[in-house]
């Protein structure tokens, strides 16, 4: 859009290509979410949630072991921090391993106002690939659920809810290094926080373990557990 000759928005779109015909490229893409209601508005008060989910795939094929971050812009401009996406099935993450790495987004100090998101994805040798698409279909799946949380009551889908898309009988091959980054579309408008009180709860624990004790057998239990977060799961639970 041009305003007496000077550029005051300029939109452009980038496809990526892999250097070699037999090699799939390697793509991603992110978007955001409410749980409840209005797509573009959050009322946290009110059980609502805003979620950040990016899909990582070659070809048809998820990329798992990608590192994912989230860069935050608040009202004016205001640098809103960054967070992490996870696929690890835990928190707003579905299923672990599917290409889909979800996290869900608290604020900084609670604040309510306007935030936009812009995702950074990356690989290096560890990350890796399905291989012969061993669990597309399972994918398929995965990804309308997370898209529209309707889906996710769909008893037919295979697997849900914390579940693990790594199949015993599938394959991987490391992707090498790469790097992608995708601009959130629009921005969501985030409600009923107390600004600078802690009023957000941590996520819940799964991936709770007791155990009898070696040394106490008769009076004495060994229980371990990943804490899952301060706020939600983000920041670090006290």
């Amino acid at each position: 859009m041009l305003t007496d000759g000077d550029v005051t928005r300029l939109s452009y779109f980038v496809t990526a290509k892999a250097n070699s015909d037999d090699v799939e490229p390697i793509t991603a893409r992110c978007w955001m979410r409410s749980t409840v209601g209005n797509q573009r508005t959050a009322d946290l008060s009110a059980g609502d949630a805003v979620v950040v989910t990016s899909a990582v795939f070659q070809g048809r094929k998820p990329v798992v072991n990608a590192n994912v971050s989230v860069s935050v812009t608040g009202s004016g401009g205001v640098d809103g921090g960054s967070f992490h996406l996870l696929d690890n099935g835990a928190g707003a993450d579905l299923v672990a391993n599917d290409g889909l790495y979800s996290a869900y987004f608290i604020p900084a100090g609670q604040a309510n106002g306007e935030y936009s998101f812009r995702c950074r994805i990356e690989g290096w040798e560890p990350s890796a690939h399905y291989e012969e698409g061993e669990s597309s279909w399972h994918t398929t799946k995965v990804i309308n659920a997370a898209m529209d949380s309707s889906a996710v009551s769909n008893t037919t889908s295979p697997i849900c809810c914390g579940g693990d898309a790594w199949r015993s009988d599938a394959t991987a091959n490391a992707t090498g290094n790469f790097t992608r980054e995708y601009a959130v579309f629009g921005a969501i408008v985030v409600t009923g926080l107390v600004e600078g009180m802690d009023t957000v709860a941590p996520n819940k624990v799964t991936d709770l373990h007791v155990a009898v004790s070696e040394e106490d057998a008769a009076n004495s239990v060994i229980v371990s557990f990943t804490a899952p977060g301060n706020d939600s799961t983000n920041g670090k639970g006290k």
